[in-house]
């Protein structure tokens, strides 16, 4: 498991930020308007000073030269102070930079695409989370998103520009997809804007969207009745009109997986609401290519894409590796006349399940594991205490897997679940449905 903290490590990384600072000034004034604490007036001030220091030298020839000196030595302090700022705030991997909906890189160079990632990375969604509610009849814990407008999106070029510092292996592969899908948007946009809306019409899309928004609310929690030890995450979406992008509104996960990955309901609250990154894969280069796994369909206009799949290697909260099997299902509800009449779209909205597996040898040897971290961690061995030290980065939301007091109640519960997971896993095995083999 990987936890984002904000600091860096060499100076080759603050010589490789430096040098996009200085090629990029608009991404400066960005980053700065966006983090800082200025007012309106304050804001039109700071841009007005960045404006003046590039007057021309007959307009400051004019001017008293005792004046002029004191005015560069100020704006040369501002700007050393500036760039000390903004060179902490890019280093900090922490920070995102929005390519397009859904597709973002953060300060280490890696790309990632939110529809591959959502159900193994919390925190990194372009979206606010404005509410966090648990379902426990049907086991569900739901996530209410909303747009966040502090995250500005950099053009294309620009975007690419940014990228090729990082020297990227992947870069020529990264520049087709990511051109492949600004056209993609480019053709949405054009198509939004020829249809002419006005209020009334986003109104009227608003509510067939809300009346999708149930229809998939319903489905889930069928999904889930029928399905009680599915491991499973889901998203809701939409292509908003009115902002003329793709828009991700609700996300899910089923608590048989957040007890798979070691997660009290309470944590996961504050994770989310938090917007705490939390990264569960180890190898980023495994991260970025997940992402470009499932950026292959991009500009093919493949009619067929209903299914992907992806194998991760994880760790899990409390420390434990895990080899996770996903499958991406996109399920497409009946739509109402209202609703069909959408662009020039085959499918308007989002409702992807993602459901994940595991091989059953593995998921004995996590019961065997928590066993151990539950009785007396001198039982473990010395790989496994590295991995649960390790785990502890965890500490910063409040909730604290030191406390005997967690292990007592979670771990007691946690454990009996994937017992009787596991025991469903051998039925299933015997009664020849399909399995994952074991290794």
């Amino acid at each position: 498991m990987e936890i984002e903290e904000p600091f860096f490590d060499c100076q080759d990384d603050i010589n490789q930020s430096q040098k996009y600072i200085n090629k990029f000034p608009l991404f400066e004034l960005l980053e700065q308007k966006d983090t800082s604490q200025l007012s309106n007036n304050e804001d039109s001030s700071f841009f007005q000073d960045q404006f003046y220091s590039y007057s021309t030298s007959s307009q400051l020839i004019n001017q008293d030269k005792n004046i002029f000196n004191a005015q560069k030595q100020k704006k040369r302090r501002a700007k050393v102070q500036e760039n000390q700022i903004l060179n902490t705030r890019l280093l900090n991997p922490c920070r995102t930079i929005k390519f397009f909906s859904g597709i973002s890189i953060t300060n280490d160079g890696i790309l990632r695409f939110c529809y591959s990632l959502s159900q193994i990375s919390f925190g990194f969604q372009q979206q606010l989370v404005s509410l966090v509610d648990f379902n426990n009849q049907e086991g569900l814990a739901n996530l209410h998103l909303s747009i966040d407008r502090s995250l500005p999106a950099l053009p294309l070029q620009e975007a690419l520009k940014f990228y090729k510092q990082f020297y990227n292996s992947d870069f020529i592969r990264i520049s087709d997809k990511l051109e492949s899908y600004d056209n993609m948007m480019s053709k949405l946009r054009t198509q939004i804007y020829n249809m002419n809306l006005n209020e009334d019409c986003f109104q009227k899309k608003e509510e067939e969207f809300q009346d999708f928004i149930q229809q998939a609310e319903s489905y889930i929690k069928q999904y889930a009745r029928e399905n009680p030890n599915q491991m499973f995450q889901y998203t809701f979406g939409r292509v908003n009109h009115k902002q003329g992008d793709i828009e991700i509104t609700r996300a899910g996960y089923s608590k048989s997986y957040l007890q798979l990955l070691g997660l009290h309901p309470e944590t996961f609250r504050n994770i989310a609401l938090r917007q705490q990154k939390i990264e569960l894969m180890r190898n980023k280069e495994d991260i970025q290519k997940q992402s470009l796994e499932g950026l292959k369909y991009i500009g093919h206009n493949k009619k067929d894409f209903l299914k992907d799949c992806f194998i991760s290697e994880i760790v899990t909260f409390d420390g434990f590796p895990l080899i996770l099997y996903q499958t991406k299902i996109n399920v497409r509800l009946p739509l109402k006349k209202e609703q069909k009449k959408q662009l020039n779209l085959e499918y308007p909205y989002i409702l992807s399940i993602t459901q994940m597996d595991v091989e059953l040898k593995q998921l004995q040897n996590l019961i065997q594991y928590r066993q151990k971290l539950s009785l007396n961690p001198k039982y473990l061995t010395l790989d496994e205490f590295m991995q649960k030290e390790l785990s502890y980065q965890f500490e910063s939301v409040e909730y604290s897997v030191h406390s005997q007091l967690f292990l007592e109640k979670y771990y007691s519960d946690n454990l009996q679940q994937l017992k009787e997971q596991e025991q469903k896993f051998n039925q299933q095995k015997y009664a020849g449905y399909k399995f994952i083999q074991q290794k």
